[in-house]
């Protein structure tokens, strides 16, 4: 079979009878996590201005909008993956570098509620959470087979996988069958791409990208239900989409056949997810009680592949949060200064002068084999006035590895103020408790004050 054909039959094949009930529950974290940081960045101008941009079509639909109201399902996927991209507090898959949340659950949520008349019967929460997975199995194992190739030929990751994953996540809540599936997928390819050079310019298409995918998920899996004929080496042929993307030898060859939805990391700051290992040891330094005062210099040794991302390696001065949530100076000396690196207000302050200050003192290298299982591991030496030089390594995976239970609490963190505790714990319920809840109960839960 080619690919395409193993992918459709196992994104075609997954229910709730077949997924296990640990692997529903990382959906049920992921749904989440997701939900949380679209609320929280329901206000940020990158939101607003897909809002607007919605708002300037006829802008209707049943479909939820994350951020308030309803839309039809590509511009409910469009706003709600922007709106949980916004803020680059959303889910992580280190191994590739991608964010498969703000791709998936925009798809996967519009798809259940749109999809009653392809799939023959009203939606379920379940069917969501389900679909859910269908997308993440799909952008985990694509990336476990093409790393971080996809950045060398300066794509991103997010929509380049996203767009195929949010496929298999609307293919699924569609109720496609193989055939139909593997030609959504092939269609998601297709539509898959997206840039790297925003990143050093702080605009913002990059945190479009994902409702970008969203979208085009949406699309390729009606695609697929309408009967469309493609290719079928789409993925693995000559000039197909790992020929096009992969740049050379693929990381892996084979489908993997474990689950991957439970490797994918929650982040516990609002920054790139290549700089999570080098924050903890950033962190740990400002704890060990090191005086700013006394550091001459500080050297961060990084994996190459985030030290050569678009707009890491930056010294400032910066102009939006954008921009510090991926410099490697910024982040070191915010964290070394005892700044908040949990909270969104650290990055919003971006011309924190005592921050800029001591960025200019801070080196950041690139080292290569600094990824270890997928895992960033970065390296900060601080020099000290007195010639001493203390070294932080930390590598904490478990500190971030997401629970229906820590999840829950970030959305009650993440929509205070937004939400009512009554509506956030109703949602909550909703997603963690009995699958066969018609899926309308938790679009109106959402939907509701």
């Amino acid at each position: 079979m080619t690919l395409a054909q193993t992918m459709g039959t196992f994104v075609s094949g997954l229910s709730l009878d077949t997924v296990p009930a640990t692997v529903l529950d990382s959906a049920r974290d992921r749904f989440l996590d997701a939900i949380s940081t679209a609320v929280a960045g329901r206000d940020m101008p990158v939101t607003k201005a897909i809002a607007a941009s919605i708002a300037a079509g006829d802008g209707t639909g049943a479909c939820t909008l994350l951020t308030g109201g309803t839309a039809g399902a590509q511009d409910a996927s469009l706003l709600n993956g922007t709106a949980i991209h916004a803020l680059l507090f959303e889910d992580y898959f280190p191994v590739s570098g991608d964010h498969p949340g703000a791709a998936v659950v925009p798809a996967a949520l519009a798809a259940v509620e749109s999809g009653a008349r392809m799939r023959g019967r009203a939606g379920t929460v379940g069917d969501v959470l389900v679909a859910v997975v269908a997308g993440y199995e799909i952008q985990v194992r694509l990336g476990l087979m093409t790393g971080k190739r996809i950045w060398n030929r300066n794509f991103r990751t997010t929509p380049v996988l996203g767009a195929v994953a949010a496929s298999a996540a609307a293919a699924n809540a569609f109720g496609l069958d193989s055939d139909r599936t593997a030609a959504a997928l092939s269609m998601g390819a297709n539509m898959a791409s997206g840039f790297l050079e925003a990143f050093a310019h702080g605009t913002m298409e990059p945190y479009i990208h994902g409702g970008i995918a969203a979208r085009n998920g949406i699309v390729a899996g009606w695609m697929g239900y309408g009967g469309v004929d493609t290719a079928p080496p789409t993925f693995e042929g000559g000039a197909g989409y790992f020929a096009v993307f992969g740049d050379g030898e693929l990381a892996r060859a084979d489908f993997s056949e474990e689950w991957g939805i439970p490797t994918v990391i929650a982040k516990t700051y609002p920054a790139s997810g290549g700089k999570t290992n080098m924050l903890d040891s950033a962190v740990a330094l400002h704890e060990q009680g090191i005086d700013v005062a006394d550091i001459v210099s500080v050297l961060v040794r990084e994996p190459s592949e985030v030290h050569s991302f678009p707009g890491s390696d930056n010294k400032g001065p910066f102009h939006n949060m954008y921009e510090v949530q991926d410099s490697t100076q910024f982040l070191v000396a915010a964290s070394l200064l005892g700044r908040p690196m949990r909270s969104l207000a650290t990055m919003q302050n971006f011309a924190d002068a005592e921050v800029a200050a001591l960025a200019q003192r801070i080196e950041s290298v690139g080292e290569d084999g600094r990824y270890s299982s997928g895992s960033a591991l970065a390296t900060i030496e601080v020099t000290l006035r007195d010639g001493t030089t203390v070294v932080s390594e930390i590598n904490n995976p478990a500190a971030h590895v997401p629970t229906v239970e820590r999840m829950a609490d970030k959305l009650r963190t993440l929509v205070e103020g937004a939400w009512s505790h009554e509506k956030t714990e109703r949602v909550i319920d909703l997603v963690a408790g009995d699958p066969a809840r018609p899926v309308e109960e938790l679009s109106s839960a959402i939907q509701g004050s």
